[in-house]
């Protein structure tokens, strides 16, 4: 990151209110991916507000990207990881946490279509190197040699004989003799996958002069030499990690479970007492009040923090707020869970 924290919390706020103000257009924002993954370095700040504003900003651009089927905005690894740590930092607030699991949904969707490959396959490509081509290379050549003395050895006591396989023989009369190409003294050796994996067979690299097999063998030292290859530049992201895919779903699924379980525990409460009835005391797991108010209370208190808390205090409509906080307050924790962390604190004693 360029600049002091300061200079950073500044930019951040500058962009968020021009990108709302729509004085800077998303449009904008999707022709510069270098800057978009720049702009995710807020994310680190020790700022709950500038990150906030980040993240805001960051769900716009990928879910427009999303819409618009652009894959070429794609983040780049440093990207990925500075959205998974601030993914797991603030699970607590609810803006932060809803933003950025939506991002990481995006990012999913919009992975180039090589993650798409079955994950064998997908580790064979991801893994090619020079040292791999190199060394395929040197298998290859050795046994273009090895053929290449067999037929020089064939040569020196006689005659060919037919040339036999499993379709058909060739009479040698009416074959031609096989033409050695002459290889230029500046031109590149160097063996690219491609060439490897739909080059010619090894009966067409038997005719390959000797000398080239000494080209093919310098390679391969050259490769040996230099030591670790050097690593492809981190453009693309290839991979999203499904555990932190997985657990930002459950999140989701549990706030959105929340939140309908509550409206429907209002719905039921505003209209009865619109009716002037009260409740009826046959109640359903499916539509009574009591059983909603219940789900949507226990799912406030449930220990797997998916910042259902700071959804209530920050973005709960105020009515349906104040029609919730008397039943937090009447919540009573079950038996069990106090017998359970009275045993664990027990044992913590004994060790």
């Amino acid at each position: 990151m360029v600049g002091s924290t300061k200079q950073a919390m500044d930019a951040t706020h500058s962009l968020y209110n021009a990108t709302l103000d729509k004085v800077l257009p998303i449009a904008l924002w999707l022709e510069y991916p270098a800057c978009v993954n720049q702009f995710t370095y807020a994310l680190g700040i020790e700022s709950k507000t500038t990150v906030t504003k980040c993240a805001s900003i960051m769900v716009l651009v990928i879910e427009a990207a999303r819409e618009e089927k652009k894959p070429n905005l794609l983040m780049t690894a440093a990207t990925v990881l500075r959205i998974e740590a601030a993914l797991a930092k603030w699970t607590h607030v609810y803006r932060i946490s809803d933003s950025l699991e939506r991002i990481y949904t995006c990012l999913y969707e919009l992975r180039p279509d090589s993650t798409m490959m079955p994950k064998r396959k997908r580790r064979t490509f991801t893994l090619v190197s020079p040292l791999a081509v190199a060394k395929r290379t040197l298998t290859s050549v050795s046994r273009a040699a090895a053929s290449l003395s067999r037929r020089d050895l064939s040569d020196a006591r006689g005659p060919r004989s037919k040339l036999v396989d499993s379709k058909r023989s060739v009479d040698e009369t009416q074959q031609k003799p096989p033409v050695a190409p002459s290889l230029p003294a500046k031109k590149d050796t160097t063996l690219t996958a491609s060439a490897v994996e739909i080059g010619p067979p090894v009966m067409a690299l038997a005719r390959l002069r000797r000398p080239s097999i000494a080209v093919a063998y310098a390679a391969v030292l050259q490769v040996l030499m230099l030591g670790k290859p050097p690593e492809a530049p981190d453009m693309l992201l290839s991979v999203i990690k499904e555990d932190v895919l997985a657990a930002a779903e459950v999140r989701r699924s549990q706030r959105l479970q929340f939140i309908e379980i509550l409206q429907r525990a209002y719905d039921f409460q505003t209209g009865l007492c619109a009716k002037g009835r009260q409740a009826p005391k046959v109640r359903t797991k499916r539509f009574g009040f009591q059983d909603a108010i219940d789900s949507a209370v226990g799912l406030y208190h449930m220990s797997d923090e998916c910042a259902i808390h700071d959804y209530v205090e920050t973005a709960l409509d105020p009515t349906i707020q104040d029609f919730l906080v008397p039943f937090l307050k009447a919540y009573v924790k079950p038996v069990w869970l106090n017998e359970q962390r009275w045993w664990h604190r027990l044992c913590r004693q004994k060790k």
